[in-house]
């Protein structure tokens, strides 16, 4: 049974989804795109993003197969939105190393 769970990533999946929901709801493309005349918006929504991503780390936890399934929801929704894939590989880089 243990071992089923260590391969139970939904939850995972889930969360990176819904952070990147968040900042599709949250961030302009342009804001993405235009990293200086978008400045306060993007900091805004990536320290928000970081809290998120800090709460989630300390609530679950995560072996190494569920962070790769967390980062590959949030990248690929990013990137289905229509999201710079320059872009979708920082935030992913980011939130990666803050798990």
């Amino acid at each position: 049974m243990i071992m089923f769970n260590w391969f139970d990533a939904s939850a995972a999946k889930a969360f990176g989804i819904s952070l990147a929901d968040f900042i599709i709801e949250k961030m302009p493309q342009e804001a993405a795109k235009n990293k200086n005349k978008l400045m306060p918006k993007r900091k805004e929504v990536l320290v928000k993003i970081l809290a998120k991503v800090d709460i989630f780390g300390q609530t679950n936890k995560l072996n190494i197969y569920k962070k790769a399934q967390l980062g590959n929801a949030f990248k690929w929704r990013l990137i289905e939105a229509n999201f710079d894939r320059e872009f979708a590989d920082e935030m992913t880089t980011m939130i990666m190393t803050r798990l």
